[in-house]
Parts: C-alpha cells; sequence; structure tokens
C-alpha cells in the first residue's frame, strides 16, 4: 500500500503524464509518444543518436519549457536533465530579458532561429554558444522546438589566443625593431667618438646625433677642477628654438642643488624627473629666468647620466623630452648609460693623450734650443717636423752653440727610437757635444767622446747617428770642419749652383768601443749654403733615391735665398710630397749661410 501512495505522488511520473497530454503524446525519452511501442529499433536508433550527439539539444515547447535534454546539454549548462525538465529556456539566457523574450517570440513566429548567444551556467559563468532552433511537427499535435547548441568556448578562446599571439608577435617585433635601432644608434655612436680626439667638438656632434635619434634636447656638462660642471654642449632637435638651448650655458648645475644634472654628477648615478607641476619645475632651475627657458623649451622628462671612466665622473650627459606622452623609463636608462659609457672612455682618452702630448711637447722643447744663437757674418734657420701629432718625443734633434774663442759648435743628430729612452739619449748627447766642446776642437774626437758615454751609460740597444760640425765664420768667409757619425752627409749649394756632398760617413755612435771617424773641412763663400739633416727628410718607401732626388731639388730652388727661406721652402717640399699620407720619421733640418755682405740676409722666398 505504501509503495502504491508513492507512485501516485511522484513528481517525475506526474509531470511526464501531463507532457504527454500537452504534447499529444510525446514523453522525454522516446520519439514520438508514450503509447509508441518502446522497444522498436527506431526509437532506439533515435535515442542513440539523441544521447550521444556531439552538440548540446535541447526540446522545449511553445511556452518555451524544456521538454528534453540531451547529456551533452547538461554538461554545458551545469544542470542535471531532471533540473532542465522544469526550467524555461529563457531562464538559461545569459541576455537581458526584454531581448530574450522578442528573440523567442520572433523565433515561433519564423519557425527558425540561428545566432551567437550566451547561456548561463549552473555556477554562474558564462558559456558562448551557436544556436540553430527549428520547428519540428509531430503528428497533428503541437509542435515542439529543437535547438542545436555548439560550444563556441574553444573557438573563442583559440580566437584569443590567435589575437594574443599575433599581438606578442607585433610587440615581438616592435622590440626587435627597437633593440635594432638601439644597437645600431650606439653603433653610430660610437663611430663618431672615434673619428677625432678633438673631445669639446666631438661632444657637440654626439649632442646632434642624440637629437635627431632619441632626445628634443641634449646637454652635455664637464666637470671643471674637480668639483664644477661647465656647459660645452646643448643642442635642441628644432632650429627654431637652439636659442633657448644656447642660454642654457648660463646656468651650469650647482653642486648640492636639486637639478638632475647635479645629482647625478654627485651620486655617479642616473636620475629621472618629470614634470608634474609648475612647482617641479621651479625645484630644478636656479631662477625666473632660467624657470622662463625650461617652460619655453617645454621640459616634460629630464634623464640625466654620469660620465664615467676609470671610478671618476668627468660628466654628465642628459636627455630632455618636451613630449607630455614620451616619459623616460628603464630602457632609455640602459641606453643613455651605454652611450654615457663609451662617451666617457673617449673623453678620458683624450684627456689622457692630451697630458702625454702636453708632457711630450715640453720635454721635446727642453731637448731643443729655444732659438738660434745669432752668429757674426753667418744666417741660421733650422726645423723640427716630428711624426704624427707630436704626442711622443721624437729622437732627431739639434743644436747650435758658441765654443769660445770665436768658434762656435753645430749639431744635427738622430737617435734610435722615440719616447722617454731616445729623450734620455738625447739629453746626453747635448750635454756631452756642449761640455766636451770646451776643450776638444776636432769633432771626431768630441763624437768619439760622446760615443764612450754612450757605451758607458749601457743604454740598451739605443745608439745614434750625429753630424757635429764646427764654425769658424769671417767676414768673408765661414770654415766649417765637420765630422759624421753614421749621419747623412750635408749637402752643400753653392752660390753658383753648384750642389754637393760633402765629408765622409762614419760610423754610428753607441755600438762599437772604437769607431771610424774623419774630418773634413769646407770653406765657404758668402752666398754659400750647407744643409745638415736627418733620414726623415729623404724618406720615401719604395723609392729611397726618389726621396734624395726631392730633397735636392727643394734645396737647389733654394739658391740665392736666405737661410729661413731655404728652410721654410724645403720644409714645403717635404710637406707637399707627404700629402695626406702618414709621415714614418721625424725630420730634423739645419740651415747654415755664409752671410753676403750688406745691410741684411738675402731675399726672402715669394
Amino acid at each position: 500500500m505504501q509503495k502504491n501512495h508513492e507512485l501516485q505522488h511522484d513528481p517525475a511520473r506526474i509531470k511526464s503524464e501531463r507532457l504527454a497530454e500537452d504534447n499529444h503524446g510525446y514523453v522525454p525519452g522516446t520519439s514520438n509518444g508514450g503509447s509508441s511501442n518502446n522497444g522498436t529499433s527506431a526509437e532506439a536508433r533515435y535515442r542513440a543518436l539523441f544521447e550521444s550527439a556531439g552538440d548540446a539539444i535541447l526540446i522545449v515547447d511553445r511556452e518555451g519549457l524544456c521538454i528534453d535534454a540531451n547529456p551533452r546539454a547538461t554538461e554545458l549548462v551545469g544542470y542535471e536533465r531532471q533540473e532542465l525538465l522544469s526550467m524555461p529556456i529563457l531562464d538559461l539566457v545569459a541576455a537581458a530579458p526584454g531581448w530574450a523574450d522578442e528573440e523567442f517570440r520572433r523565433f515561433i513566429d519564423r519557425e527558425r532561429w540561428t545566432g551567437e548567444m550566451e547561456l548561463r551556467h549552473k555556477d554562474g559563468s558564462l558559456v558562448q554558444v551557436d544556436m540553430s532552433a527549428t520547428r519540428v511537427d509531430i503528428g497533428s499535435g503541437p509542435a515542439i522546438y529543437l535547438a542545436a547548441i555548439r560550444d563556441l568556448s574553444d573557438r573563442k578562446r583559440l580566437i584569443e589566443q590567435g589575437a594574443e599571439l599575433v599581438r606578442a608577435k607585433a610587440e615581438a617585433q616592435a622590440q626587435a625593431e627597437a633593440a635594432r635601432q638601439r644597437v645600431r644608434f650606439v653603433s653610430d655612436v660610437s663611430e663618431l667618438l672615434a673619428v677625432s680626439l678633438d673631445y669639446p667638438a666631438t661632444l657637440v656632434r654626439l649632442a646632434e646625433l642624440v637629437v635627431r635619434e632619441i632626445a628634443d634636447l641634449c646637454v652635455i656638462d664637464l666637470v671643471q677642477e674637480s668639483v664644477t660642471l661647465k656647459r660645452v654642449a646643448a643642442v635642441h632637435a628644432s632650429s627654431a628654438k637652439q636659442p633657448l638651448a644656447d642660454q642654457l650655458g648660463d646656468y651650469a648645475p650647482r653642486p648640492g642643488s636639486s637639478d638632475p644634472v647635479a645629482r647625478a654628477f654627485a651620486t655617479g648615478e642616473a636620475q629621472v624627473f618629470s614634470h608634474q607641476s609648475a612647482g617641479s619645475l621651479r625645484a630644478i632651475t636656479q631662477d625666473e629666468g632660467h624657470l622662463r627657458i625650461a617652460r619655453e623649451i617645454g621640459v616634460q622628462s629630464f634623464l640625466s647620466v654620469p660620465l664615467i671612466a676609470r671610478g671618476r665622473t668627468l660628466g654628465v650627459i642628459s636627455l630632455i623630452s618636451t613630449n607630455p606622452d614620451i616619459r623616460y623609463g628603464e630602457s632609455d636608462v640602459r641606453l643613455a648609460e651605454e652611450i654615457a659609457r663609451r662617451a666617457a672612455v673617449r673623453i678620458d682618452n683624450a684627456r689622457l693623450y692630451e697630458e702625454r702630448d702636453h708632457t711630450a711637447k715640453v720635454l721635446q722643447r727642453s731637448l731643443l734650443p729655444p732659438s738660434l744663437p745669432p752668429i757674426p757674418h753667418v744666417e741660421l734657420a733650422a726645423r723640427y717636423l716630428p711624426v704624427g701629432e707630436g704626442n711622443e718625443v721624437g729622437g732627431d734633434f739639434y743644436d747650435v752653440f758658441d765654443c769660445g774663442d770665436g768658434n762656435w759648435a753645430a749639431a744635427v743628430g738622430d737617435v734610435c727610437g722615440k719616447g722617454p729612452e731616445a729623450a734620455a739619449v738625447m739629453g746626453l748627447a747635448r750635454h756631452t757635444l756642449r761640455a766636451v766642446a770646451r776643450f776638444e776642437r776636432k769633432p771626431s774626437a768630441l763624437l768619439r767622446e760622446l760615443n764612450r758615454a754612450l757605451l758607458e751609460q749601457s743604454v740598451e740597444e739605443r745608439f745614434c747617428t750625429v753630424c757635429h760640425l764646427r764654425l769658424r765664420p769671417s767676414r768673408d768667409h765661414l770654415r766649417v770642419t765637420l765630422c759624421s757619425a753614421g749621419h747623412p752627409l750635408p749637402l752643400l749649394l753653392r752660390r753658383d749652383g753648384r750642389l754637393s756632398s760633402v765629408g765622409e760617413t762614419g760610423q754610428l755612435l753607441g755600438v762599437f768601443p772604437e769607431v771610424s771617424l774623419v774630418d773634413t773641412v769646407v770653406d765657404m763663400e758668402p752666398g754659400d749654403t750647407l744643409l745638415i739633416y736627418t733620414d726623415g727628410a729623404t724618406e720615401q718607401r719604395r723609392d729611397p733615391v726618389a726621396g734624395e732626388k726631392r730633397l735636392r731639388d727643394a734645396f737647389a730652388a733654394s739658391l740665392g735665398r736666405s737661410a729661413e727661406a731655404t728652410a721654410a721652402r724645403v720644409e714645403k717640399a717635404l710637406r707637399a710630397a707627404r700629402g695626406s699620407s702618414p709621415q714614418r720619421d721625424d725630420v730634423a733640418l739645419l740651415v747654415i749661410r755664409a752671410a753676403e755682405p750688406g745691410p741684411g740676409p738675402g731675399p726672402s722666398d715669394s
């Protein structure tokens, strides 16, 4: 009795009976009606297809009540089948109720509906679906409506993933292109910095390059006397605003101020400033005039990076943006730091070169006479042409000095090598010659004393060639006694145009204990000219003979001219022959001319 009572009040059974009545016999779980034979093969095939369909299928009546659902449908929306059978289909639609009602009425009228929508899962999440619904007639009873639903979540996810991949690829390509641009820019900076050691001019060109690529304004400040900064470059990308940039030169950063440049110099770290308000801009300017310039320039973002080399801060390079949409960030800091590093190394090298060049020039001047002494009835002129830019002491020298008793000494020498070692040998040679000349008159004997002094100093692999001359001038005659120790023989140009070498070549000094040296006496008449030179004057890499001919021709062309004009003509010829080719050796020239009686020296060069 209890069992029959429960069956009479089973809700599912009552609902099934009502559905059968409402739909003229269609009961969920059958193909056409409750009165059909459920064991037929057609019904079994239908049920198998319905249950195994890959798409979700909902069957609803004209009122929108769900009367059947396959497993895929229950999986899609999260409701059990029994829950769906008591639910209006519109409760599953996530759209606004008004829209869902209107679309359902349009579907009932048109008997077909296709489109995309969102269904609300039982857990509250939304499911994007593609729905195709159509009317199905069953016998003479009311029609039912079948909705085939396909989950678009996977497709949407794939589309989104594809879009994300496209965005990621575009971003990667943009980053790669930006990286290439940065590498190219850094390469351009390196190439620019390598061009010249004239770093003040190079820094201006660096600022010009920076404003073409990554900034609207570039300012470079260098340290002066270890504590203060001097503005050496201020370049704006707009020529119209360059006058404003020029005015920034009057506002060098003050130590200890809040200026980003001063802070970068003091801390040794990059400083980034972004213009937030009038007060923030005022905080980094020195006075009203400075503030006015900053406002007219339109400063928006400011990046200052110290120039550091060998642990010393040499200055600061600053990049300024005037675009409100461009604010300097971490990648900009890294790029600016790389530029600053390369610039700092170049500045440091240039300063070291300047110091070395200054030292070399001071030392070279100390090893050459500051001026040639006046000798009665004799004209003198000299030239010294160092290799390169003179940043290393050369090995060539000349000297003229008084020996007393109306005698004068002259010497031209060439020491092997360059640098401080060559300078030491030059100093020894000059001082020895001057000291010995006081008591030794013969040039050959004097050079033997120099050879002994060089060997006693044990200067390893340092030898020299020297041509030493003793001059005894008179009003109508100049007697020259000369000796060449491994040195090129002097050229004698007689006043009648005859040109010849004079003397005999002896052995070089500083190698052998005993040297073979010969004195030669030359009597020069007024107007005769003697040229003593080092081997750099005849240097010709492929044709030494041509180099000597060039020197002879230039000397011969100076016939009748003063000693100074002769030296100038020879120097001009040597420089012209060299052209743009680098000079391989130093050149020292000494011109000795027997003065002609009269009010002054011979004619000057024209």
